[in-house]
This record gives structure tokens, C-alpha cells and sequence, in this order.
């Protein structure tokens, strides 16, 4: 019976452990559509000003290029970014207790 309750509690410790890293991955990974999104609106608008500033219709010049390949670059910062504690391996404890001498 004890050992039942045991079993119970490391199952519901574990599940519920799941359950946060899942809505943390959720989290990160809503947090980060929702920079990529304001990295494109910024650099929409910082394209649209060169456009104005040029007198152009389409594009930004060269100056444009720049700004888009640092959106690109911003974009893909984002995305690859993590966290220092989930660089690390996350390897399970070892529950195996040993025998002291």
C-alpha cells in the first residue's frame, strides 16, 4: 500500500513537470512568433521611410537591402536564442541511492 502511494506521487511529480516544460516551450515559442512579428513591422517601417525619403516607389536602395538582411538576421536570432538552463543537458538524476562505508 505504501509503496502504491509512493508510485503515485513520483508519477504525479513527473507528470505535472511535463506539463510545465510543455506550456514553458509554449510559452518561449509564442513569445517568439510574437518578436518575429514585431521585427518585420519594424523593419517594414523603417523600409517604408527610406522609400519615402528616396522618392522611390518600390524598394529601398541599397540602404534597404541593408535593413532587410538585418531583419533577416534579427529574425533568425530570435529564433535560435535560448535560455542558459536549457543549454545545459538535462539529464535526469540518478535515484539510485548508494550504500555509504
Amino acid at each position: 500500500m505504501v509503496n502504491d502511494i509512493h508510485k503515485y506521487k513520483n508519477y504525479s511529480q513527473n507528470h505535472c513537470k511535463i506539463i510545465y516544460h510543455q506550456n514553458l516551450n509554449l510559452m518561449r515559442t509564442a513569445s517568439k512568433i510574437g518578436l518575429t512579428i514585431v521585427a518585420f513591422l519594424i523593419g517594414g517601417i523603417i523600409i517604408a521611410a527610406l522609400n519615402d525619403a528616396q522618392g522611390t516607389k518600390h524598394g529601398g536602395g541599397p540602404i534597404g537591402v541593408i535593413f532587410a538582411m538585418g531583419m533577416i538576421a534579427a529574425i533568425t536570432a530570435i529564433w535560435k536564442w535560448k535560455p542558459d538552463n536549457e543549454k545545459k543537458d538535462n539529464k535526469p538524476n540518478d535515484n539510485q541511492q548508494l550504500d555509504k562505508r
